[in-house]
């Protein structure tokens, strides 16, 4: 799981974290004091080298231009439903759609 959280991370280097896990700056207090647990950079570090897997290898992920706030809501009509589709001949549910969607 933290592998498939790194590799998603590293799709996106816009996000905040993309640094703190990818360019980890403690290691001297690591070093100082062994009982500390690693932060996730640093445990995940070894992972990636041993699957030989770079940031740079994957694909950065794209975002929509629109916001997905900004975005019309979208509207279900539920005029199809009556009937079931195996008794009704598909032009007549091509009409029921024209005349819904007008």
């Amino acid at each position: 799981m933290s592998l498939r959280y790194a590799l998603q991370l590293s799709s996106s280097p816009a996000n905040p974290t993309f640094d703190m896990v990818f360019n980890p700056k403690l290691q001297d207090n690591l070093l100082l004091r062994p009982k500390t647990i690693p932060t996730f950079g640093f445990r995940i570090r070894s992972l990636r080298e041993d699957l030989e897997i770079e940031p740079c290898q994957i694909e950065n992920i794209r975002l929509p231009h629109i916001s997905i706030w900004d975005m019309m809501e979208q509207t279900i009509l539920y005029g199809l439903r009556a009937g079931k589709k195996s008794d009704v001949f598909p032009s007549e549910f091509q009409s029921r759609f024209h005349i819904i969607q007008n």
